[in-house]
């Protein structure tokens, strides 16, 4: 379940709620959750997750935007700040930082901070 929406200064945000019945409650997560996870069998480890994207024009080569996904069955929260720069016709420079946020024994908490840069050129 979720909702976007678009303003006319070309804000866009996106919000979506995720549950999903088949996945593990905190206290009977076991190793054979996570192998499902990492096979495809499962798109998510545990049962509950709220998403938000927002994105920005900075300018007209430049938008930054944030992403969080939040896991609300073990409380822990990926943030991502992040700058994606038309650095010429055909070509995008992105930049994403990530940030987690939680208990360390939890989905994203055990996470480390990090950084993405990716050049894509396309044709």
């Amino acid at each position: 379940m979720g909702a976007d929406y678009t303003f006319t200064n070309g804000l866009y945000l996106l919000n979506e709620y995720l549950y999903n019945s088949q996945g593990a409650t905190k206290a009977t997560l076991q190793m054979l959750d996570y192998f499902a996870y990492f096979e495809g069998e499962t798109h998510s480890l545990l049962q509950e997750y709220d998403f938000f994207y927002g994105r920005y024009p900075a300018g007209d080569f430049v938008n930054i935007g944030l992403l969080m996904i939040a896991n609300l069955t073990d409380n822990s929260t990926l943030i991502s700040p992040q700058l994606d720069w038309d650095i010429f016709e055909n070509g995008t420079l992105s930049v994403w930082y990530f940030y987690p946020l939680g208990e360390r024994d939890s989905e994203f908490g055990f996470q480390d901070a990090g950084w993405r840069v990716r050049l894509r050129v396309y044709f």
